[in-house]
């Protein structure tokens, strides 16, 4: 009995790595200033962001994957150039893709985040709103055995961790975890307190603090 649970242990703590978007048109914007254009990729992995509530009150390690890392081809080069999270300071993919029989044309901005609390771990993920406190989304592999894969929507301050706002063990609410999050806005802890924001309202959350309340 020991045994299979330690192998059901080893299954759901599998990193699944992703290739996100293969091979595409992007930009790839360095920390040194230098900006590349060629086609890109980014080798992430699938385990989710620590959050500190999860870490305080539970007993198992929480896993953030192993190292992500960007692969670089320009021209008609065949060898790929390899890039550290610590590297980009951001990378734009141009996809083109279908969804539900519909053509889908549209850039993606991808940045580098820490992906555990103490910044050992990094990562990338997909930017949705820019600004003083942004919205991030990662895709993450579900919970079980089975391969699924659900999405993580990211809060990141500036030089701080990411935190994932929707995270599996729903230790608290949203509302109290948005209230704790955006601490230094009155005006925007009142608005969620009366629920005239709620969960579905998180990139107006977000863009009202930027607005309103970054410093």
């Amino acid at each position: 009995m020991k045994q299979i649970i330690t192998i059901i242990f080893f299954l759901f703590s599998i990193v699944i790595n992703a290739q996100y978007n293969d091979w595409k048109p992007a930009e790839v914007f360095l920390q040194t200033g230098e900006v590349l254009i060629g086609r890109a990729r980014l080798s992430m992995s699938m385990n989710r962001t620590e959050h500190p509530d999860e870490k305080r009150l539970t007993s198992f390690s929480i896993r953030v994957g192993n190292k992500e890392y960007l692969r670089f081809l320009e021209g008609n080069e065949r060898r790929s150039t390899k890039f550290d999270t610590e590297e980009v300071k951001k990378v734009i993919f141009d996809l083109d893709y279908k969804k539900k029989e519909k053509r889908i044309k549209r850039k993606a901005i991808f940045i580098p985040i820490y992906k555990s609390l103490n910044k050992t771990k990094t990562g990338f993920a997909e930017l949705i709103i820019d600004g003083k406190i942004k919205l991030a989304k990662k895709k993450i592999s579900g919970a079980g055995v089975a391969r699924n894969y659900t999405e993580e929507i990211l809060l990141i301050r500036e030089n701080e961790s990411a935190i994932p706002i929707n995270y599996a063990y729903k230790l608290k609410s949203f509302k109290k975890r948005t209230i704790e999050y955006f601490y230094d806005c009155p005006s925007l802890i009142s608005k969620i307190e009366s629920e005239e924001l709620k969960k579905d309202d998180l990139e107006l959350i977000v863009n009202y603090y930027n607005d309103n309340c970054a410093k």
